[in-house]
């Protein structure tokens, strides 16, 4: 059995991910990886190639937001780790060019200029619950909602007040004008 290292958000390699065990149908684990990515037979499917081997990976047209890769280059990725019957498979949810930065973080006065489908990493705390899956977040810069579905929390404690790192997509609700964050990922972090 392979030890990941989503917990830390380390990239994983695709070994790990082979020999990787599912913990519980509602906990995808969280993974990055870094490879080579080359077209495979089915629709969205790619074979990403490390290191350590291949893995299979599914990525949704709306999720490459523009990025070309040439043949050869590095790609970092991150989404859920998903057991079919033909074994592990990561729906990735992000994809940047290997090497490009993109995981510095951004604020909260900054999610409100970019626009809706920017993927974003923000660090801060959750304040509190709002009403289901939609938490006040706050950083030095100011205050958002974040949208945590119940499955992104993979058995993490919702206590409040506790450093967090979210990683999703930008939404814009129509009815307020307001951004907010749908998480895919969230994790606590050091102080």
């Amino acid at each position: 059995m392979g030890t990941l290292a989503a917990d830390a958000l380390d990239v994983s390699t695709a070994a790990q991910i082979k020999t990787a065990q599912p913990t519980s149908a509602d906990r995808k684990p969280w993974v990055l990886l870094r490879g080579t990515l080359e077209p495979a037979i089915q629709n969205e499917r790619y074979i990403l190639t490390d290191t350590t081997g291949e893995i299979l990976v599914k990525i949704k047209d709306d999720i490459w937001r523009g990025l070309l890769l040439r043949s050869g280059e590095e790609a970092l990725v991150e989404g859920e780790l998903e057991f079919k019957g033909s074994g592990a498979e990561v729906n990735i949810m992000y994809i940047q060019r290997a090497g490009s930065g993109g995981d510095a973080g951004v604020t909260v006065s900054q999610i409100k200029q970019l626009p809706e489908k920017s993927w974003v990493v923000v660090r801060g705390t959750i304040v509190r619950n709002i009403e289901k899956d939609n938490y006040l977040f706050r950083d030095s810069t100011g205050d958002m909602v974040v949208k945590i579905k119940e499955h992104v929390w993979r058995g993490l404690p919702r206590g409040t007040g506790d450093p967090v790192e979210i990683r999703g997509d930008i939404k814009w609700e129509k009815k307020t004008i307001a951004a907010f964050v749908d998480a895919g990922y969230i994790g606590k972090i050091q102080p």
